[in-house]
């Protein structure tokens, strides 16, 4: 009951903010030359801020299909996946010139879609804590395990990091341990990247010091 309450709240919520979306990017592509510098970054930050909206509603109707869904799985090039994430945050990467290093990444089996959206929130939260930071960079990569049949992926930032001691709360639904207003959004990519995880059988967990940057490791069983 409670799964089928959130799928039709998140649907019902998803049309005003679509409608505010379209209408924030109206007016900024008619009027844009036609607004002070002031109002044309309102109506940047009222974009914005539905965009994140927009997603986090997305994150909880995937939340709330997850546990009724069946994994596809197949054998996958993880670079590929990666690369593709990053294609669609390449405003974000120029914007906040941040470097990107993409290692060699062994083949894995996984669902695609899944894979590709848990790299999607952890690659998202890397841009959003390494951004204004002073050579800002993301990498990822793996490192081989004493079971040869384990491959642990990384993703790792060299943003503003957390205190160690909270790192089991960043999976945690709507819990974020940074209140900055450019750095605001609910936890829920996280919890959803967990969530993935475990459906595949596998674990993910996150090692970090405060103002040096953060890694985030998952494996795939």
């Amino acid at each position: 009951e409670l799964e089928s309450l959130t799928y039709s709240l998140s649907t019902d919520l998803l049309t005003p903010i679509l409608s505010i979306q379209k209408t924030a990017d109206k007016l900024i592509k008619k009027n844009a030359q036609d607004l002070s510098e002031k109002d044309l970054g309102s109506l940047k930050g009222i974009q914005a801020r539905a965009d994140l909206v927009g997603k986090q509603i997305n994150n909880l109707l995937r939340i709330s299909q997850l546990s009724q869904q069946e994994l596809n799985i197949e054998e996958i090039d993880p670079a590929k996946v990666v690369k593709k994430v990053f294609k669609s945050y390449a405003k974000e990467v120029k914007e906040y010139q941040i470097s990107k290093v993409i290692k060699d990444l062994p083949a894995c089996c996984a669902d695609r879609d899944l894979l590709e959206l848990v790299f999607d929130n952890l690659i998202s939260n890397a841009i959003k804590y390494t951004a204004g930071q002073n050579a800002p960079e993301i990498q990822i990569g793996y490192q081989p395990d004493q079971n040869p049949g384990r491959v642990i992926y990384y993703v790792q930032d060299n943003g503003i990091g957390f205190d160690p001691e909270a790192k089991e709360l960043v999976f945690s639904k709507f819990q974020t341990l940074n209140n900055q207003e450019n750095q605001q959004g609910s936890g829920i990519g996280l919890t959803l990247a967990k969530l993935i995880i475990n459906k595949h059988n596998g674990s993910i967990w996150a090692e970090s010091e405060e103002g040096k940057g953060a890694t985030f490791y998952f494996d795939l069983a």
